[in-house]
């Protein structure tokens, strides 16, 4: 089995496999773009977590360079988000 090159799960990649067997091509594009457009509420969920994660490291010792660098963002994005505003 696959896992997620983004979060590592299995469940994700998964339900990504057995979308790519559905023969409906319209039931597939409304799936796949279920999990490319999740509701709101998980976005925020997801957002949380990662700050809350951000905030550990900045705990940690680590710089908003180090966390950018780590996430693939500019520093002033790292900052953003630790402080909750993106």
């Amino acid at each position: 089995m696959t896992t997620c090159p983004l979060c590592g799960s299995e469940d994700l990649a998964r339900a990504l496999q057995q979308i790519a067997r559905v023969k409906n091509p319209e039931l597939r594009a409304v799936r796949v773009h279920a999990v490319l457009n999740p509701p709101t509420e998980l976005l925020e969920t997801a957002k949380e977590l990662r700050r809350q994660a951000i905030s550990e490291l900045r705990d940690a010792g680590w710089s908003h360079a180090d966390v950018a660098k780590l996430l693939g963002v500019s520093r002033a994005q790292a900052a953003r988000i630790a402080w909750g505003a993106d």
